[in-house]
């Protein structure tokens, strides 16, 4: 009962890893260019004019006259949100900033900024 017990944790260890190794999840951290691709793809008539992008690479922000475009790490893909700059809510904590929609599918993204200075002028653009 034990050999049986050993042989089916070993067997579904060995599957596991093996998963792991053709598949892996690590995800390369989100640059700008990254970004400006993805948006291209999925929003080719939206050209951003300025980005904030994420310290940690988990996502960015771009925006023009009117607009702004999320983006996000999902997994090992990103997806992205375009909104009217009017519609975005934008608050920050210290350096971090935090965007939200009143969406639910896309939760808020917060983004670490190099300083407060920098999130802080962020919320000003974003709420002009």
């Amino acid at each position: 009962m034990v050999l049986d017990l050993a042989i089916s944790l070993g067997g579904i260890a060995f599957l596991v890893g093996l998963i792991l190794w053709l598949f892996p999840s690590g995800a390369a951290a989100l640059t700008k260019e990254a970004a400006a691709e993805r948006l291209a793809f999925d929003e080719p008539d939206f050209t951003p004019q300025d980005w904030a992008i994420d310290a940690a690479g988990r996502g960015g922000l771009g925006i023009d006259a009117h607009e702004a475009a999320l983006i996000r790490r999902n997994g090992a893909d990103l997806a992205t949100r375009r909104v009217r700059t009017n519609k975005l809510n934008a608050s920050n904590e210290g350096a971090v900033l935090i965007l939200s929609l009143d969406d639910p599918t896309f939760p808020p993204l917060r983004l670490t900024l190099a300083s407060n200075g920098a999130a802080a002028d962020w919320c000003r653009r974003l709420s002009a």
